[in-house]
């Protein structure tokens, strides 16, 4: 399939989590383990991560 064979009834949209009581229950898991962390660079001394997604 190429673009001018999509169709916008083809394309589904993703739909913000506005439920749970965590950062992790309102992210999707790619979100919360792939990308979020990774905008996360502070290190402490030993290189350690000094903040979590939390």
């Amino acid at each position: 399939m190429n673009r001018a064979e999509v169709d916008a009834d083809d394309l589904e949209l993703l739909i913000k989590r506005t439920t749970g009581d965590t950062i992790e229950e309102r992210l999707r898991h790619n979100a919360y383990y792939n990308i979020l962390p990774a905008w996360y660079p502070w290190q402490d001394a030993e290189s350690d991560p000094a903040e979590s997604q939390k």
